[in-house]
């Protein structure tokens, strides 16, 4: 459940955050696709999850 979970809001982040921040197409000549958030965003948004997941789940013991 918690990869899945993982998967899913890594998924919403990248459909949300060139919207949020407000980043012309311009930004991004390549455009904006999965492959290139992952190549992008993929090993940052994995460390910030896994040091919440720890924290929670330590919080939660």
């Amino acid at each position: 459940p918690a990869l899945l979970l993982f998967l899913l809001l890594f998924l919403l982040a990248y459909r949300l955050t060139p919207t949020l921040l407000r980043l012309p197409p311009s930004q991004f000549p390549e455009g904006w696709s999965p492959l290139r958030a992952l190549k992008l965003g993929f090993w940052s948004f994995l460390a910030c999850w896994l040091l919440v997941w720890i924290l929670v789940y330590n919080l939660a013991l």
